[in-house]
């Protein structure tokens, strides 16, 4: 097995206004991921600040998230892995990752077939709950593409599947993420001449996802 290491620098932020003697209130864990290539991991681990007095407990609960995330994911695709991740702590000196993190996610998103026979520009909004094991539930999405005023349904298609691959890193609970994807899909012509594709409206209803939070 493989083990590959990003590096990063390992720092602990002070909250603002906080003297130098206050305790971080987040922290930077380095990502170490284990795979071959670009191929989907098969485990993680983390490396968290040790300077401080808590380290003991901030490395567990870095540790904790890492190993709840599920792993099923397609061997044949190509994946991005996150480098570092945030930890927070809360009000009670404990730890927990800060929302919003991806972890993993495809490197590629494969344009639908009806895009390559009509080159046109796609955007798709969508919102899940990172559940425990860091996939996201409970998905709503919204897709449009070229100049049409009607929803896309094989831009959506297409997005459900890239974020069905995308995990987070696991919060402990759950919380509403809302993100969107551009797809810009041009042609050639006869001579290999770039052609760009249909763009998209500009005038289009895009829904308020997460008005709340």
């Amino acid at each position: 097995m493989l083990t590959t290491l990003f590096s990063i620098l390992l720092t602990a932020g002070m909250a603002p206004g906080s003297g130098p003697s206050a305790a971080p209130s987040f922290a930077f864990c380095q990502i170490n991921a284990e795979r071959r290539g670009d191929a989907p991991p098969t485990g993680f681990t983390a490396e968290c600040p040790t300077r401080q007095d808590d380290h003991a407990a901030l490395q567990a609960a870095a540790d904790h998230a890492l190993a709840s995330v599920n792993l099923d994911l397609n061997r044949r695709e190509r994946f991005a892995v996150a480098r570092e991740m945030v930890m927070e702590r809360a009000a009670d000196g404990s730890w927990h990752a800060a929302e919003g993190q991806m972890l993993i996610r495809p490197m590629f998103l494969v344009p639908p077939n009806e895009f390559l026979r009509r080159p046109r520009h796609y955007r798709c909004d969508y919102v899940v709950w990172p559940g425990r094991d860091g996939r996201g539930e409970d998905m709503e999405m919204t897709c449009y593409a070229g100049g049409s005023t009607r929803p896309s349904r094989p831009a959506q298609r297409t997005m459900e599947d890239f974020v069905r691959s995308t995990r987070w890193v696991p919060t402990g609970t759950r919380y509403c993420f809302t993100h969107s994807e551009v797809g810009e899909v041009d042609g050639t012509d006869s001579r290999g001449r770039v052609i760009a594709g249909e763009p998209l409206d500009d005038n289009l209803p895009w829904p308020d996802y997460c008005p709340e939070w």
